[in-house]
């Protein structure tokens, strides 16, 4: 698969961010390194990338546990 081809991909499956910023491959989710980091892996230049993940709290949409 050719970099225009993944870039393509990429943007159809709304992945854009899931891209390798050193050879623009694609990045496949290897694990939790933290409960506040991912570590992401790239199958171009087989860099691993630690990537920080954010939390949202939907109070608005919030329901009892019984």
């Amino acid at each position: 698969m050719t970099t225009e081809n993944i870039k393509k991909d990429n943007a159809y499956y709304g992945r854009d961010d899931e891209i390798c910023p050193k050879c623009k491959f694609d990045l496949e989710y290897i694990a939790y390194e933290d409960w506040e980091n991912e570590i992401w892996h790239c199958t171009g230049c087989n860099a691993d990338f630690s990537v920080h993940v954010n939390y949202v709290r939907d109070w608005a949409d919030m329901e009892e546990m019984k």
